[in-house]
């Protein structure tokens, strides 16, 4: 079995380009998984020439194998998802098996046992799942789509479910606007993770760390493998993420959400209870509506099992009141008057003294008034300058102005996507998942913020081509361009 793998894994050609501003990198990731197995007798007779279909049970896509002369098959370069694998051979019964669950970049092993008897007559088997993968040395876990909508998510970022896996621990944000964690596995460096998204490049390449981060609504499942052993891996040293996303069905389905937080439902803390300050101003949103289904327009096009789509728009704001304090002039001290603060002395007064050979100044005075510094003596820009970057308070001494400014995020994502079925050998998908993000964090001077943008863009045409039953090749083109400003 595992020579017919890699012999077909040599006949497969995975290209897959991804872009950093301007540099091109060749990449050999994917996200497909394989079905592969035996067919035999009730003897345990092997039993070559076995026709072996194997069905996507929500799109009706199907794919033909048949067994060799050690009965072995494989079916690779599969969507995730649920699958009938059904085997005939003349004079032998038809056996088919149903509910096999394909997992992202997982190899699932069905074997087959005929038993004598007409074609015509069926047996049809429920799978099991497989305790032990023995077809993949790679140690990997994972998340599947009921774990990735169920589980409780705040702020609905799906690298926040990593921290399940065996060896992961949290590293912190590099932004603030980022949504997830950056993460260590079995201890090491977060830097040399990969993250792929549909078998395509999704690393924030500058700083290592993941890019596009999809909609919990539209992912499919993801894997996070562990124990790296095959060479299409190679640039994931410490753990390899791969993110599938959803497809359309035959049905058409959707959902649309909006999730809520408030001060309002919020309890206050230990902290601004005990010293009797109340709650800040809060407000949380997300809101959006994953849809899918076939392409269907009576009298024109049929979709079903051929021709998918999938749209997901996921949008976030966050307002959060701060209580930053800020030592600022009042107005009198901006219109000049600096009594009762420490001499300010008049440079325009400056002289040598000649009995110590010092450079000795008069304090500042305007009509007799020490430490008052006379309108016509203030510059135009500088009046309009401190107008500008001073709030209005009649309050001296430290820390004597509060800034209650929010916390300003926006994010917005589209992820859309279209499958296509032209032959029983020929099959395409194409994927675009644009997002941007922009926070606004309030200093201490109400004028004042730390400003930042994020740009994200990843897109994936890919071309699955099954030339014979023991050949496929699948070719990736991708783009994948991230941004902070």
């Amino acid at each position: 079995m595992n020579n017919l793998m890699r012999t077909i894994g040599i006949c497969s050609i995975m290209i897959s380009l991804s872009m950093f501003q301007a540099p091109w990198a060749l990449q050999g990731q994917t996200s497909f998984g394989a079905i592969v197995g035996a067919v035999t007798d009730q003897s345990d007779a092997a039993i070559p020439g076995a026709v072996v279909t194997v069905t996507n049970e929500e799109t009706g896509v199907t794919r033909t194998a048949t067994s060799g002369g050690s009965g072995t098959y494989i079916v690779p370069s599969l969507l995730p998802g649920t699958y009938s694998v059904r085997t005939e051979q003349d004079g032998f019964q038809t056996t088919e098996v149903t509910g096999v669950v394909l997992q992202v970049t997982r190899t699932v092993t069905v074997n087959v046992v005929l038993e004598v008897g007409a074609v015509t007559e069926t047996v049809e088997v429920v799978a099991t799942t497989p305790l032990l993968d023995t077809a993949d040395a790679t140690v990997g876990t994972v998340v599947n789509n009921q774990s990735v909508v169920s589980l409780p998510l705040n702020g609905r970022s799906y690298t926040d479910l990593i921290l399940l896996v065996p060896g992961s621990v949290p590293r912190g944000k590099l932004f603030a606007i980022s949504g997830g964690h950056n993460f260590s596995v079995n201890g090491n460096s977060p830097d040399v993770n990969n993250f792929t998204l549909d078998g395509i490049q999704n690393n924030d390449v500058f700083f290592k760390a993941f890019g596009t981060e999809p909609s919990i609504d539209a992912i499919q499942e993801f894997r996070v493998q562990t124990n790296i052993t095959s060479a299409e891996f190679g640039a994931g040293a410490g753990a390899t993420v791969a993110v599938a996303l959803k497809s359309g069905t035959n049905a058409l389905h959707g959902s649309f959400f909006e999730f809520l937080r408030n001060d309002k439902l919020d309890a206050n803390d230990f902290f601004r209870n005990s010293s009797g300050t109340g709650k800040p101003a809060f407000r949380q949103n997300q809101w959006g509506t994953v849809l899918g289904g076939p392409v269907n327009i009576p009298g024109v096009v049929d979709g079903r099992n051929k021709l998918f789509w999938l749209f997901n728009y996921e949008g976030r704001k966050i307002r959060r009141e701060s209580t930053l304090f800020a030592t600022v002039p009042t107005r009198s001290q901006l219109s000049g008057d600096l009594q009762g603060l420490q001499p300010i002395f008049d440079p325009l007064t400056s002289r040598v003294d000649p009995a110590t050979g010092d450079v000795i100044r008069d304090q500042i005075s305007c009509n007799g008034v020490p430490n008052v510094i006379c309108p016509s003596r203030i510059h135009p820009t500088t009046s309009a300058w401190g107008d500008i970057v001073f709030p209005v308070t009649d309050t001296p001494g430290g820390s004597n102005f509060v800034n209650t400014n929010a916390r300003v995020l926006d994010q917005y994502q589209l992820n859309m996507r279209s499958d296509y079925r032209a032959t029983d050998n020929l099959s395409f998908f194409f994927r675009y998942s644009p997002s941007i993000a922009e926070e606004a964090v309030p200093q201490a001077l109400p004028s004042m913020a730390t400003i930042t943008a994020q740009r994200f863009h990843n897109a994936v045409i890919s071309t699955t081509y099954v030339p014979t039953p023991t050949t496929v090749i699948d070719f990736k083109i991708g783009f994948n361009r991230t941004g902070v400003l």
